[in-house]
C-alpha cells in the first residue's frame, strides 16, 4: 500500500492490485470458502510469502504514580467522603465501573476481607471474590452505617 510521501496515491493502488485481486477470487470463488477459512487461507499465504504484519504495537498505558493516586483519592475525598471512597475502592480493587456500581451491601464480605462481584465482564453469571485491606472494609461499612443513619 502506498505510504506517507509515496507518489501513489489510494486510486494508483487499486488499480495496481485489481488484476491480482481478480485472479484470487478465480482461484478461491470455486471452493465456496467461509469468511473464517477464507482467513486462515490468507494467513497461512502470508505465512509462506513471509510476510508480516506492519501495524504499530498497541499503546502501551502509563500507569499513575503511588503519589498521583494518593493525590486522585485525598482530591476525590475533599470533594465529598463517599466519592473518595468510591474512587479509593476502584484503585484498590481494580474493579470495572460496571462491577462497582453493581456492588450491594451483602456483597462486602467483612469477615473474609473479600468484595464479591457478581455480574463480572465473563459474563451475566460469572463472578468473582476481590480481596480488600481490612482498613478499607472498615471504611466501607463506616460509609454504609451513615448511609442507613441520614436515610431514618
Amino acid at each position: 500500500m502506498a505510504k506517507k510521501g509515496n507518489i501513489c496515491t489510494a486510486q494508483n493502488e487499486k488499480a495496481k492490485f485489481s488484476h491480482t485481486i481478480r485472479k484470487a477470487v478465480r482461484i478461491l470463488k470455486p471452493l465456496h470458502l467461509d469468511y473464517n477459512q477464507t482467513k486462515y487461507v490468507f494467513k497461512e499465504i502470508r505465512k509462506a510469502l513471509n510476510v508480516r504484519d506492519e501495524r504499530k504495537p498497541s499503546r502501551i498505558v502509563e500507569s499513575l504514580s503511588i503519589a498521583e493516586v494518593e493525590l486522585l483519592i485525598n482530591t476525590a475525598y475533599k470533594f465529598k467522603g463517599h466519592i473518595g471512597l468510591a474512587v479509593k475502592i476502584l484503585f484498590m480493587t481494580g474493579a470495572r465501573n460496571d462491577e462497582f456500581v453493581n456492588i450491594e451491601i451483602g456483597d462486602v464480605l467483612i469477615d473474609e476481607c473479600f468484595i464479591h462481584i457478581r455480574h463480572a465482564k465473563d459474563g451475566e453469571h460469572a463472578h468473582r471474590h476481590i480481596p480488600i485491606l481490612p482498613t478499607l472494609a472498615q471504611e466501607m461499612i463506616s460509609q454504609i452505617m451513615t448511609i442507613f443513619e441520614y436515610s431514618q
